[in-house]
């Protein structure tokens, strides 16, 4: 485990552009020392936190990957041999026998030297290292080297037996710990990478500290909670007088709280009271409370280190039942109350995960604008930084996590075991302290990669053993699940379990495998939808859209990352199909094609979020795919890699708000219009409906409507010949002014093309909130 930090640490970063980078893109065989004087080895100067890519192409030796079919030039340097290199200078003060090097993010397999010594080795990009340097490192100037091995080549060092593999058969992901996606994904890149991609920096730590702490909500109910802090400290007290000072101050009332514990041994426990507790909900469910929180190690009356964190007070239930049958059950309980999740998957943020950082407060700002109340954070990704979980914690976003494993049956021996439990650890306690913690899963689809082949999922020791002993030792109070979707030992029923992700044939929307599913939640579910013109225009050449199916440039960016003979399909025409099934579109029109996509993908998105709101009570909630892309492409993401909304992420925002007014499918001759109110409030509302092709008011009213709760407000006739309806409503809800718009497209695909375009959408996006549809497709 990797120490926490106090602000009694000092500390000394190394990040800047003052590395060099000492390469060469193909390697037989790793230098055995830093090759100074080697020919075959070229110098760039590099950047950190940085990656190969981005460096060479700041040096001009590699062209922007993402454009074109650049990205191949990056398939070259797989087996690359890559040498860090940098010098820092030590204040005259600093304690070299008390300093260590911490590695936020090293990709992947590495050895590190400090002037000329070996300090250690590193092999697991998904976690933070720290390694000593007292035997190393000395006042004045020094030299640091860390040495960055092929991951191929790295991974040739292991046996394949014939039961592993990995969903887009690159075996060479299974054994090395970096994101899966980085192989190449249907929505990301081959992009194996290398480099030191988060922050470096040196330490000199108080020789006694609070190693760890672990706040647990034991008791919430009235006017009091109990609380349990978990401590560990780096020595123990020995007879001296040593207590740990907590305090606590609410946010925005001011309420306080204080505890003190006397550890008579290096780790302890503190049971404490916080009366007229401020409970942490999530988004729709009340306020995401936050209380400040100072730890302080004070040793014979002098404080020798100090903490900062937040603590929300919440209870966190999940009430499953896995069963091939609909008596299944997959709903979350928050502090008593039933929960409907409504947000969307996170993917990586960039392909190039150097670049994540950059990209972090424009995605929250996004995922924000959605209304989402969760977000889960899926498996074949990296795990995000503290930023990310501080923000969910802030904003009463639950986070789902996915421990990084996906699609794949992984080794099931030493010391991938060893491996993944130690990765396992540090994961679990560097995030079990955040409120927004909902779930932790032990993989995304590897259920599947079993019962795809007729082998019991539940012989993964994996999900089934390892995983969930590590949470059940340091995160014992936050719920956990082998896999997503979690699958019975018979494959056939896997569509009958409780928690589902529905991708199916991906032809109508509205076909009975979305509209019917049993699943309790859907943590999965998307549609295709094109980037805006302008975005496409700088990634992709200007081809006739009938060869869009087949061109390897536009295949490259579905993303077809390498061509393969156990490629599956082509994604752009799954796209293409889409939408000219929705709507008659002309197909041989880029700019109609464009436009068609997007508004299939708005419209298909829309629906399954309010078929999920209007199945209160039996549906406890929709996780669509996915909020913004990680490079530029054609895919089910709603924003863009440039940042450019879809139309498919305003009609999210629309469907998403928590004063809704929706319209249900056909039941005889009359579709239903309902008014959800999904505040903890009672709301009362006054709405309008009009017909978008006539501009006529068909309906109007007031209404009256309790907490969590919806209403038929009125019915519409079935239109033969196609209809929009417009929903506006306005009034009071939880004690707040709210003001909305919504729509109903009826029609029997396909529509119109020119009538959705030039009557509907304008109309749609005079809606509250507004916006400007021109600026999605254009």
């Amino acid at each position: 485990m990797v120490p926490r930090v106090g602000s009694t640490s000092r500390s000394l970063s190394l990040d800047g552009d003052n590395w060099e980078l000492r390469y060469v893109a193909h390697a037989d065989a790793p230098a055995s020392a830093y090759p100074r004087e080697d020919p075959n080895y070229r110098t760039v100067t590099a950047t950190v936190p940085g990656s190969v890519e981005l460096d060479l192409m700041r040096a001009g030796e590699l062209p922007d990957l993402y454009e074109g079919d650049n990205l191949r030039r990056a398939w070259e340097l797989e087996y690359g041999d890559w040498w860090y290199r940098t010098q820092f200078d030590l204040p005259d003060d600093w304690d070299t026998d008390r300093t260590s090097l911490l590695l936020d993010g090293v990709d992947t397999v590495a050895t590190v030297f400090v002037n000329g010594v070996e300090v250690g080795g590193v092999a697991n990009m998904m976690i933070t290292h720290e390694l000593p340097l007292s035997d190393a490192v000395r006042g004045g100037r020094n030299e640091l080297v860390v040495h960055i091995r092929s991951p191929l080549a790295a991974a040739e060092d292991y046996p394949y037996p014939a039961q592993l593999r990995q969903i887009w058969d690159a075996s060479e992901s299974l054994w090395i710990r970096k994101p899966a996606h980085m192989y190449g994904w249907d929505i990301a890149p081959r992009l194996v990478s290398a480099g030191i991609f988060r922050t470096v920096r040196l330490l000199e730590r108080p020789p006694e500290r609070i190693d760890d702490w672990y706040f647990v909500t034991k008791q919430l109910e009235g006017q009091r909670a109990i609380v349990e802090l978990q401590y560990e400290l780096s020595t123990a007290p020995r007879g001296r007088d040593v207590r740990i000072e907590v305090s606590g101050t609410h946010g925005s009332s001011g309420a306080r709280f204080a505890a003190t514990a006397h550890p008579t041994f290096m780790s302890g426990h503190l049971v404490f009271t916080i009366d007229n507790p401020r409970r942490w909900m999530p988004r729709g469910y009340g306020q995401p409370d936050l209380y400040d929180v100072v730890l302080e190690l004070v040793v014979e009356g002098e404080t020798v280190d100090r903490h900062q964190t937040r603590l929300g007070l919440r209870r966190i239930e999940l009430d499953s039942h896995l069963a091939a049958d609909d008596s299944g059950r997959f709903r979350v309980v928050i502090n008593g109350e039933p929960v409907v999740l409504l947000g969307t998957n996170w993917v990586p943020l960039d392909a190039i995960h150097a670049r994540d950082r950059e990209r972090l407060d424009q995605a929250l700002e996004l995922l924000a604008e959605t209304g989402s109340n969760i977000v889960r954070a899926w498996g074949g990704n990296l795990y995000e930084g503290d930023p990310f979980y501080d923000w969910c914690d802030a904003n009463g976003v639950l986070v789902w996590q996915d421990f990084s494993l996906a699609c794949a049956r992984y080794p099931q021996t030493e010391p991938f075991i060893s491996m993944i439990e130690h990765e396992a650890e540090a994961v679990v306690r560097r995030l079990r302290g955040h409120a927004s913690l909902m779930l932790w899963c032990g993989s995304n689809e590897t259920d599947d990669s079993f019962a795809d082949d007729r082998i019991d999922p539940w012989t993964d020791a994996i999900t089934r053993e390892v995983l969930p002993r590590v949470v059940r030792l340091h995160d014992w109070c936050t719920p956990y699940v082998p896999s997503s979707p979690l699958l019975t030992s018979d494959p056939e029923q896997r569509e009958r379990v409780p928690e589902q992700h529905l991708w199916g044939a991906r032809a109508s929307f509205k076909a009975p495998f979305y509209a019917s599913t049993v699943a309790e939640l859907v943590s999965e579910i998307g549609y295709h939808g094109m980037p805006a013109l302008r975005s496409l225009a700088k990634f992709l050449p200007d081809i006739p859209p009938a060869a869009i199916p087949d061109d390897p440039v536009w295949r490259l960016h579905e993303s077809n990352h390498r061509t393969h003979p156990n490629w599956y399909y082509s994604r752009n025409q799954l796209m293409l199909d889409q939408a000219r099934l929705y709507l008659d579109c002309e197909p041989n029109d880029l700019r109609q094609i464009v436009l068609a996509s997007q508004v299939s993908q708005a419209e298909a998105k829309k629906f399954f979020i309010e078929q999920a709101r209007l199945a209160r009570g039996r549906r406890w909630g929709l996780i669509w795919w996915n909020l913004i892309d990680p490079w530029p492409q054609i895919s089910d993401a709603v924003v863009d890699y440039y940042g450019v909304r879809k139309l498919a992420f305003h009609y999210i925002v629309r469907a998403q708000q928590q004063v809704v007014m929706m319209a249900s499918e056909v039941t005889g001759w009359h579709r239903d219009v309902v008014l959800a109110n999904d505040t903890p409030g009672h709301a009362e509302v006054s709405w309008r409906v009009h017909s978008a092709s006539t501009g006529a008011e068909l309906a109007s009213g007031s209404t009256t409507l309790g907490a969590h709760a919806d209403q038929v407000v009125t019915t519409l006739p079935l239109a033969p010949s196609g209809e929009c309806y417009l929903f506006r409503w306005e009034g009071e809800a939880d004690g707040q002014p709210v003001r909305g718009g919504n729509h109903y497209t009826e029609g029997s695909p396909p529509l119109s093309f020119e009538r959705y375009r030039d009557s509907y959408l304008p109309q749609i996006a005079a809606l509250t909130p507004t916006f400007e549809p021109g600026a999605s497709w254009h």
